[in-house]
């Protein structure tokens, strides 16, 4: 029949992927890491490294679009834990001087992190229109200094 010979042309144009091609779209970018110093401002008793990446899981279709991309964290003698998974426009984690936060920009938002819980929560969202330029980066404890681009008017502006 018609319909079962262009189900078949289909399946043939979208032959699948080989585990080269899959591994090509595969990769560990955006390495931070940052030791925790224990005190009595920070409320840590404990110290240690933990370790952050940013793992891009290879597409599993020909065509298909972004293949994902997932925050990772590990702390030292852990496993690694996925802390964001398919996440546009993800960044590598930046940590406070004293490791006890960290900060992560998506597409349109400034997120939040405490290395304790690993929990994340919004701390900036972007109006339409703009976009972030560059990366965050911690100036103090207490700072970040992170650059917006475009809005209305369209200027670039520094926070």
């Amino acid at each position: 029949s018609a319909a079962a010979a262009a189900a078949a042309a289909v399946r043939e144009s979208m032959s699948e992927l080989t585990v080269a091609e899959v591994r090509r779209h595969m990769d560990a970018s955006g390495f931070s890491a940052a030791f925790i110093r224990p005190s009595s401002d920070n409320g840590r008793l404990e110290s240690g490294l933990i370790i952050s990446w940013v793992q891009t899981r290879g597409r599993l279709e020909k065509g298909s679009g972004d293949s994902g991309k997932d925050l990772v964290m590990m702390r030292e003698g852990g496993f690694p834990e996925v802390l964001l998974s398919g996440v546009a426009g993800l960044s590598e984690a930046v940590f406070s001087p004293s490791g006890v936060s960290f900060a992560v920009q998506t597409k349109d938002a400034l997120l939040l992190g405490d290395t304790a819980d690993l929990s994340t929560r919004s701390w900036v969202t972007l109006r339409a229109g703009e976009s972030f330029a560059g990366r965050p980066t911690w100036v103090r404890e207490e700072s970040v200094l992170f650059a917006v681009s475009g809005g209305e008017p369209k200027r670039d502006r520094l926070f």
